[in-house]
């Protein structure tokens, strides 16, 4: 009966997710026809030269257009139009960026002004950062995430406060895309000795990235003459690399390699493939979107994702998990940022894995374990890039 509970439970929540999503769509559709409507003076009298927003309005009958000669005297005064705006393709980002500003973030402008939530100015660090960046060949960034609990891909794979830093080195002038290595760490107490923190995980990640229109050009094909959306189903970055996971505790590894295709269109969608051939021996297929919203003091980042399980670290194949959150960055000076952060781990499936336990009478059996609960978690992060 429970169980029925929480799969009607489950199925409630993604139809009012599914129908918000429905009103948020619409919403946007509303403010590009809006939008167009603007641009192209629908509803002006005659005479008048409707312009949009933040532009200048003609009105009246002028005795000289913009673009026609007035002779005044020996002079010749010629007024320009302004140059037409750029019509975006729909699988542009900036179709949801521009409606976003119009339905909501202008509002917010014309009461916050150009404040930002944000340290402009880090007068020596800055300084020196900025040199160091000139005759330095690699990029570099480093940081840490402090979370209330550590979880990946659903599961909760330590129920207290951990800490994660992190640093990465990257090359700044390789033509074809850019190759990095990643150090990832997870700290937390070890739940037996008060004040004991242990090392629980080490990551190391090997990762190549490029985008294809760049590379495109790089060869000499040039595709800003194509027609929309030919263009665009070509403005994605692709990433392919290798992890190497490291457990301390229990003298552990297992490896991972993966490919990411993130597409430069509304929403940001991407989908990849990771491939544990280690003890976690499986895959893990995972997709989604995410969204920065410009609400003019700060922005918001936004994302939503799922994951696939084929009997990785267990033994069911399986729609696993849908994870969604937000952050708030905050710039402080050129180089750093803190970001909040909130996310919510949906189970949409059980999937076990198996241990040996005693039944009693001194036989092993194999008992089925959940893999994956539904988890709230939070925290900031910290990282500064030079």
């Amino acid at each position: 009966m429970a169980e029925r509970e929480v799969a009607m439970e489950t199925k409630w929540f993604y139809m009012r997710m599914l129908f918000g999503m429905m009103i948020i769509t619409g919403v946007l559709w509303c403010g590009t026809v809006f939008a167009k409507e603007d641009v192209e003076g629908k509803g002006g009298t005659p005479g008048t030269l409707a312009v949009s927003a933040g532009k200048e309005e003609i009105t009246g009958s002028p005795a000289v257009l913009p673009g026609k000669e007035e002779v005044s005297g020996k002079e010749v005064v010629k007024t320009e139009l302004p140059a037409p705006e750029q019509k975006l393709c729909f699988l542009d980002p900036q179709i949801v960026d521009k409606n976003f500003d119009l339905l909501v973030g202008r509002h917010i402008a014309a009461v916050v002004g150009d404040k930002k939530l944000a340290i402009e100015k880090m007068p020596v660090m800055d300084d020196a950062l900025d040199e160091f960046g000139k005759i330095s060949p690699l990029a570099f960034e480093t940081g840490f995430t402090l979370s209330s609990k550590y979880v990946w891909r659903g599961q909760n794979l330590g129920n207290r406060a951990s800490l994660q830093p992190y640093a990465k080195a990257g090359t700044k002038f390789l033509p074809l895309g850019t190759l990095s290595f990643t150090w990832w760490g997870n700290f937390m107490p070890d739940g037996v000795s008060e004040g004991v923190t242990v090392d629980t995980e080490h990551d190391f990640t090997f990762d190549y990235n490029f985008d294809f229109l760049t590379l495109l050009k790089k060869g000499g094909i040039q595709t800003d003459s194509w027609a929309c959306p030919f263009n665009k189903l070509l403005d994605f970055n692709y990433a392919t690399g290798f992890i190497y996971y490291h457990f301390p505790p229990t003298r552990t590894s297992s490896n991972e390699y993966y490919n990411v295709l993130t597409f430069n269109w509304p929403f940001h969608p991407y989908l990849a493939a990771y491939n544990d051939f280690g003890p976690g021996n499986g895959l893990w297929y995972e997709w989604g979107f995410s969204q920065p919203w410009d609400l003019k003091l700060f922005t918001v980042n936004s994302y939503v994702k799922f994951g696939y399980n084929k009997k990785q670290w267990c033994s069911s194949s399986k729609l696993q998990t849908m994870e969604y959150g937000f952050s708030l960055p905050i710039p402080v000076g050129k180089h750093m940022k803190i970001e909040p952060f909130i996310s919510h781990s949906v189970r949409l499936n059980k999937t076990y894995y198996y241990t040996q336990v005693d039944d009693g009478n001194g036989n092993l059996v194999e008992q089925g374990n959940v893999l994956t609960q539904n988890e709230f978690f939070g925290g900031f992060k910290y990282s500064i890039s030079f």
